[in-house]
């Protein structure tokens, strides 16, 4: 009843202790109990005998499963479904809190009430994770439930809360809220460092640091880090990208070669020195360690997305087949939709850019670009209506910049006479 699964590179034993799902390996590939023994017979073999002697007592985990899987591949359909479980006493917790760790990317603005619950559920873990989900939404009621996160009993939860609260406006404190704030940091700052003498403690405080954009002292601690272990990668690649915001991609460089010495084969590293081969301007360079992350890691649609750019203006067809990637991949990012979009109307899919165009626009509805570009699209298809309104829709967006708003209204003005 413990199959061994595979997570961050490690094989473990799975501790849930739960009875065989034969269920979830049929329908999400996930090892069960039965068929570590009968390894000659097939999952669906196992599915009918546990079916036959215990009933359906799978069915209740595999629709709570069904709902996890669809979240972590970007199909959302059912987040109401996914919200109303935050706070659903009867789920277990260890599920209701891999929702909210799925939905805190996405599906966090107009649902902040959902985790404002969670953040007194009895549960400290999800209490902590509704903390963190937290920070994306740095409004005063997100505040003040934040601050008041900072009384919990449970030091996981009070970590969490003010990890959040760095990410607010300092001016957006006042002195005795800030105090609080900062007496917090410093208790969190002293369990990073609980033991001083390992070097994933300093690379913590380092990655804790860079959250705050405090570069060089972030440097100081990845350096540390390095010290007492030469061979750590983690720290050299965060390193690289605290030397490059800080302007020396010499040192930012240096660090990455260092790292790919000790692990070539590593997909982040190439991506990271893809990306700074590009700002450098060595697109060439920059192109063969892209494709080695991508060939390395297949799920890295950052690279797929940089190669598309990279070759946009030698081979539309390979710009188009790497964007696509890239928006199969990361589909609630609107960058790759917009982008996908822009390629095939390029080639003259005008109905495809149409509909990603749409997509991209209820998936990420504050992306302004998208409603402009489909708004141009229907006056080139001279389908006026359709081009007003989706201005329409584009003025009502909060916290448009005012040029952008002048034009949509001059376009709509324009288009109306």
């Amino acid at each position: 009843h413990m199959p061994k699964t595979e997570f961050a590179r490690m094989t473990r034993s799975d501790h849930s202790m739960r009875p065989p799902m034969p269920a979830a390996t049929i329908q999400f590939g996930s090892p069960n109990a039965c068929n570590l023994c009968h390894l000659e017979k097939s999952p669906e073999w196992a599915n009918k005998f546990a079916t036959q002697w215990y009933g359906n007592y799978q069915e209740k985990t595999i629709k709570l499963a069904q709902l996890i899987y669809e979240g972590r591949n970007g199909d959302f359909r059912k987040v109401d479904e996914m919200l109303a479980k935050i706070n659903d006493k009867k789920v277990d917790v260890i599920f209701r809190n891999s929702i909210i760790r799925i939905l805190r990317n996405t599906h966090i603005r107009d649902h902040e009430d959902y985790f404002f619950t969670a953040l007194h559920d009895e549960s400290p873990l999800i209490r902590g994770s509704a903390a963190m989900a937290l920070g994306l939404v740095t409004d005063e009621n997100t505040k003040g439930a934040l601050l008041e996160a900072l009384n919990d009993s449970i030091l996981l939860v009070r970590n969490k809360a003010v990890g959040s609260l760095v990410k607010f406006q300092r001016e957006s404190f006042t002195a005795q809220e800030w105090g609080r704030v900062e007496g917090s940091l410093k208790e969190y700052e002293d369990f990073i460092l609980a033991y001083p003498d390992t070097w994933s403690a300093h690379y913590n405080m380092g990655t804790y640091l860079q959250g705050r954009q405090m570069y060089q002292e972030a440097i100081n601690s990845y350096e540390k880090a390095i010290e007492l272990e030469s061979e750590a990668i983690m720290p050299m690649v965060n390193a690289s990208l605290a030397y490059n915001i800080l302007g020396n991609n010499v040192e930012a460089e240096n660090k990455l070669r260092r790292a790919m010495v000790l692990e070539p084969d590593n997909a982040s590293i190439h991506l990271n020195y893809g990306l700074l081969l590009v700002e450098t301007q060595r697109f060439e360079e920059a192109k063969s360690h892209l494709i080695q992350a991508l060939k390395n890691d297949s799920t890295l649609d950052v690279a797929a997305y940089n190669l598309a750019i990279l070759l946009s203006q030698s081979d539309l067809d390979e710009t188009i087949r790497y964007i696509s990637l890239a928006y199969k991949l990361a589909p609630l990012n609107p960058r790759n939709g917009y982008t996908y979009a822009y390629y095939i109307y390029l080639k003259g899919d005008i109905n495809g850019a149409i509909r990603i165009l749409k997509d991209v626009v209820r998936t990420s509805p504050g992306y302004i670009d998208a409603y402009l570009f489909l708004a141009n699209v229907y006056e080139n298809l001279n389908d006026t209506d359709a081009a007003i309104t989706v201005y329409e829709q584009a003025k009502k967006l909060n916290n448009i910049p005012p040029a952008y708003l002048q034009n949509i209204q001059s376009r709509i003005t324009q288009l109306k006479k």
